[in-house]
């Protein structure tokens, strides 16, 4: 909030350096400005020209300090500052004010408000008058027709459906006895800090450090470049892990090509930037380079390397992929992002629980100025995704995604999905094919380790994985004896560009629910069951899943060894990959097959 002070003619107490040292403004940040017009004696208060001077002094103050601004300050105006305020009002309808106190006031008493409260130029008015005032009477003598006893009797002619615009607050004053600091404390900060905690928020969760965190986000490039829109998505797991994918689109507004940017992020997190997976994409999926510039807790920046220069009035498009570790709590928490001068923002975040009392609360010079309450849908995995799409054009500088806790069930797996069971001609062992649970896991990683050795993926990924898409990860069981004999792990994502595992490693981070292919990250069987025909109808099952997803491509990395396997399977080559695994003894082929989807 922004706060101008306008005092009288004597300004003798000079009243207005103290209202910056009430703690209730220091705690809200609030900026006063001071329009501090000097000495102004009886003699030139009576002749019109130097009045008028005076008026058009404050409105060419208020268009240098509030030209931009797309919020209007408040002000606190005494005796002859209360008919300047009132004249730039009339001469001006640019001119507005949030919240106005008047104290002492020379107006009219019949002063009509409804123009102003029409053209909105004002949200509110308090009148602080005192029944011991004796000068006002002579004003409207002296000085012209707009001038009255406001200050003492109220403004007395007020329709009743603006009353909620124009209060009088009765006092036993006279014309300079309203800046007793109590006074002024108790009637004046409590009326302008009133609406500003009008938001309904725990601020055990929206704490003060999430909204300057906003500030520490705030993209350090911006003198380079204007981001035209942006898009906000993570998906959040049960674990509370954070899967970020960040998509901006710019224009280079500077006169020299911009070769490299930055990207800032913040969150209750503590491990370091080098597990976070930070990855960028442009336009085209291509890879960039990055570095890490900032490793702390709470705040990590990276330093991303353009393939090809951005030339001046060029456009960029950005892609970026992270993870926050256990960062979130479903008991409740916020989510928050840098909007400043972007006009266009989209945020999408996915939960695996629904969520309680979700908001959105928009920021603007530190504080909150703005409430929504977000969409939500339910995906086809049964997880709640929460939505808006914002039209900033008020420039507000962040937003918060705030939520109070979370209904405790878990949507997305182990709900007693039925067992698909089949037989191998020829034996009489029957199998069930079942979404793998967690206590799978350690007999899944048995398997993993026998086949994959050094290259395994741990207990921990494997279950990350599982989180990540319980659909499509899926394991045979022998019926008699329980015992796990395969298993496949899938992920649904857009299709990237890759060269080596390690690109995509982090299959979570690339996961997107309603992406347009299906990739099996791995397919494996006990050595004492193969060539009986278990991988081949995991493969039968998987696609099953990818239709119920209406997903029509599935790819995969195959070793040389199994290509026959997948090539009766109709999946077809499509390139070899000569560095997808290090130290590795045979071909990794990338294949894939389409799917008819009915």
């Amino acid at each position: 909030m922004k706060l101008i002070t306008v005092h009288g003619i004597r300004r003798k107490h000079r009243w207005y350096e103290s209202i910056p040292t009430f703690q209730e403004f220091k705690d809200n940040k609030i900026e006063v400005f001071y329009f501090d017009y000097g000495y102004f004696s009886f003699m030139k208060f009576l002749r019109k020209s130097h009045r008028d001077k005076i008026i058009t002094n404050f409105c060419n103050f208020y268009n240098d300090k509030f030209i931009d601004s797309k919020y209007p300050p408040s002000v606190i105006a005494h005796s002859f500052g209360t008919y300047i305020i009132y004249q730039a009002m009339k001469k001006y309808d640019v001119i507005k004010f949030d919240k106005i106190i008047f104290c002492g006031s020379i107006l009219n008493e019949n002063t009509d408000f409804r123009p102003f409260i029409k053209r909105k130029q004002f949200s509110k008015l308090k009148n602080d008058h005192g029944s011991l005032e004796w000068f006002l009477s002579f004003t409207r003598i002296i000085i012209d027709k707009d001038c009255g006893e406001a200050g003492k009797v109220g403004f007395t002619d007020i329709p009743l459906d603006n009353k909620k615009f124009v209060l009088n607050s009765e006092s036993y004053k006279s014309h300079s006895e309203y800046f007793l600091p109590m006074h002024m404390k108790e009637n004046w900060i409590k009326f302008l800090t009133e609406d500003i905690n009008k938001f309904s928020y725990n601020s055990d969760l929206l704490k003060s450090n999430i909204i300057e965190r906003i500030y520490e986000n705030i993209d350090q490039s911006q003198k380079q470049v204007s981001i035209n829109s942006i898009k906000y998505f993570a998906r959040i797991d049960i674990e509370g892990n954070y899967f970020a994918k960040y998509e901006k689109k710019g224009v280079n507004e500077s006169d020299e090509p911009v070769q490299s940017l930055k990207f800032t992020t913040t969150a209750d997190g503590f491990h370091d930037a080098t597990v976070m997976n930070f990855v960028v994409y442009d336009e085209q999926n291509e890879k960039l380079q990055t570095a890490i510039e900032k490793d702390m807790n709470n705040i990590k920046v990276f330093k991303i390397f353009l393939n090809s220069h951005v030339l001046p009035k060029e456009s960029f498009v950005l892609k970026h992929y992270f993870c926050w570790y256990k960062t979130m709590n479903l008991n409740g928490d916020t989510d928050h992002w840098s909007i400043k001068g972007i006009r266009n923002v989209e945020i999408s975040l996915n939960f695996p629980r629904e969520l309680l009392m979700t908001k959105l609360f928009f920021v603007k010079e530190k504080r909150v100025v703005e409430q929504l309450i977000p969409s939500k849908k339910i995906e086809k995995d049964n997880t709640i995704t929460y939505y808006h799409k914002y039209d900033n054009s008020i420039n507000n500088d962040g937003v918060i995604f705030y939520f109070e806790g979370s209904i405790p069930q878990t949507l997305f797996a182990e709900r007693g999905e039925k067992k698909i069971e089949f037989s191998i001609r020829g034996r009489k062992d029957v199998f069930m094919v079942t979404k793998a649970t967690e206590n799978d896991i350690k007999n899944v990683y048995k398997i993993e380790i026998d086949i994959e050795l050094g290259n395994a993926a741990s207990e921990l990924t494997l279950n990350q994985r599982r989180i990540m898409f319980n659909d499509g990860f899926l394991v045979v069981k022998h019926k008699k004896t329980n015992r796990i004999v395969g298993y496949i792990e899938t992920v649904i994502w857009n299709e990237k560009k890759f060269e080596n595992f390690e690109e995509i490693s982090n299959f979570p981070l690339h996961f997107n629910i309603n992406g347009s292919s299906m990739y099996v990250i791995f397919i494996a069987v006990d050595n004492a069951f193969r060539k009986m025909g278990i991988a081949k109808r995991m493969l039968i099952e998987i696609e099953n899943v990818a239709k119920k997803y209406d997903i029509s491509r599935i790819t995969l990395v195959a070793k040389d060894q199994l290509f026959d396997l997948y090539t009766k399977s109709k999946y077809s080559k499509v390139k070899e990959l000569p560095n997808f695994l290090k130290e590795k003894n045979y071909k990794s082929i990338l294949m894939s097959k389409s799917l008819n989807i009915d």
